[in-house]
């Protein structure tokens, strides 16, 4: 199944997420938008970087993940956060009804 989510952030920069998920785990992402990331190909880590988590992971998780990344390659985001990644993969898959949160 796929879900998404958008969201438009301070400073008028649009971020654009697609989801896949087998129903527990997340597939593939897909994150696009108008902002920018240097270097470019950390997109690519962190897109890859969240196939196979499980859809129930908390939205801190997310963030922790895609920090992470940014970290280790020394990328720099403008116009979006790892906040606001993990606060629209939190959405998205609650968009399609997938990994309900107790």
């Amino acid at each position: 199944m796929i879900c998404r989510a958008s969201e438009k952030v301070a400073g008028g920069k649009l971020v654009r997420l697609e989801l896949e998920h087998d129903g527990s785990r997340i597939v593939c992402a897909k994150i696009t938008g108008d902002f920018f990331l240097h270097p470019e190909d950390a997109l690519a880590e962190i897109e890859n970087s969240l196939a196979g988590t499980d859809l129930r992971s908390p939205e801190s998780a997310f963030s922790a993940r895609i920090s992470r990344i940014t970290s280790s390659s020394s990328a720099e985001m403008v116009g979006f956060s790892p906040e606001i990644l993990a606060r629209l993969i939190v959405r998205a898959i609650a968009s399609c009804g997938a990994g309900e949160r107790t």
